[in-house]
């Protein structure tokens, strides 16, 4: 099994293959041009083949380079997608509920009851809800808050 070539000349062939251009793809990357042509030049003697025809102002793609930039391209899309889904997996979903007192009946401790558990339905539903007994923003000034009636109690 061959050595797999190292990420950062990946990304930095895969840059200048999209931009056909050493100083796009270093702006991109935050490096010098000469830092992407040096990490390309390893990619090509690792490989054994040259990826890209250097010319006066401008480089293009060989047929090597033809070759490996849609594979490239594909696994940093993956590798960043995988990312991704691991970054939106971690992030906590909470639902903060601020009511004024007895508004909604819940109070501390009495999530567990089956009584004060809230239905929720969302398309990226929280993981922990929070219940806070604290006077709202003044129903004047908000205008969600307006729209909302609650019922009055009847005892």
């Amino acid at each position: 099994m061959h050595a797999a070539p190292p990420l950062n000349a990946l990304r930095a062939f895969e840059a200048a293959a999209r931009h056909l251009s050493l100083t796009k793809a270093a702006q991109e990357l935050n490096v010098t041009p000469g830092a992407i042509s040096h990490q390309i030049r390893g990619l090509e003697t690792l490989l054994g083949v040259e990826l890209f025809e250097r010319r006066a102002r401008s480089i293009a793609l060989t047929p090597a380079g033809k070759l490996l930039h849609p594979g490239v391209q594909t696994g940093l899309l993956y590798i960043r997608e995988a990312v991704a889904s691991i970054q939106g997996a971690r992030q906590e979903r909470i639902l903060v509920v601020s009511t004024p007192p007895g508004l909604t009946g819940w109070r501390r401790g009495s999530i567990g009851s089956p009584a004060a558990t809230p239905t929720l339905t969302s398309a990226s539903p929280p993981r922990s809800i929070t219940l806070i007994s604290q006077p709202m923003v003044s129903t004047s000034r908000c205008a969600i808050c307006r729209s909302i009636h609650a019922p009055t109690r009847r005892w």
